[in-house]
């Protein structure tokens, strides 16, 4: 796996605090067993030379999975996207990813996440911004790498994603152990509006860089 280092958060685990930070991943799944083996950095289905392009934001990355057909390009895929990883023995562990991309149908904002097996699928995953109430979102199934949520609409928590400087999810673990994972949210007002906008990624650009442009139609 490819990972990047784009973020620094903290995990509390147990009360301990320990270093966190975001890395690079895959895609988010469809819903279904058999999208497992379609999670990694390689592109998604298109016709002819796909190619992801991502830009950072703070700590979270937008990408996008490039394609063109007929030599001509196509409407790219993208989402904004962070990892939530502790170092052990001088190697990442990841330990939750969290995505955020257009719903199905294109009229809101959608929450991909993974966490590690052996969470309690009730009452679900609980996401807060900063000292707010956690919202809790239903996990659609467990695979192989963890157990997933896939695509829940989230627009009644994007002011606050968009405003807040701490996400949580907090997980209920099988022996009842609660257990609460803190991503950073720097960036992330920048990187919606950038995937709002519909915008190409330019590495290593700014954000509000007049270099990023509106991608092909």
């Amino acid at each position: 796996m490819n990972l990047m280092r784009i973020g620094v958060g903290t995990l509390r685990l147990a009360g301990l605090p320990v270093l966190a930070g975001g890395l690079l991943v895959g895609f988010a799944p469809a819903v279904g067993e058999a999208a497992e083996a379609s999670v990694s950095t390689a592109p998604i289905s298109a016709p002819e030379s796909p190619r992801l392009i991502t830009q950072r934001f703070g700590a979270w990355l937008y990408r996008c999975q490039e394609a063109t057909a007929e030599g001509k390009p196509k409407r790219s895929i993208c989402e904004l996207a962070q990892d939530v990883a502790v170092e052990q023995d001088g190697k990442a562990k990841t330990l939750m990813t969290i995505v955020v991309g257009p719903t199905a149908n294109g009229t809101g904002h959608g929450l991909t996440a993974l966490v590690p097996l052996g969470v309690r699928l009730k009452p679900g995953l609980g996401l807060a911004i900063d000292d707010g109430t956690a919202q809790s979102i239903a996990y659609d199934y467990c695979g192989p790498r963890g157990c997933w949520v896939t695509g829940a609409p989230i627009d009644a928590l994007v002011p606050g994603l968009k405003a807040g400087k701490t996400g949580r999810a907090k997980l209920v673990m099988l022996n009842g152990r609660e257990i609460t994972i803190e991503f950073p949210l720097v960036g992330f007002a920048a990187g919606l509006a950038a995937l709002d906008g519909d915008h190409v990624p330019v590495p290593d650009a700014r954000p509000g860089d007049p270099k990023v442009k509106p991608k092909a139609k």
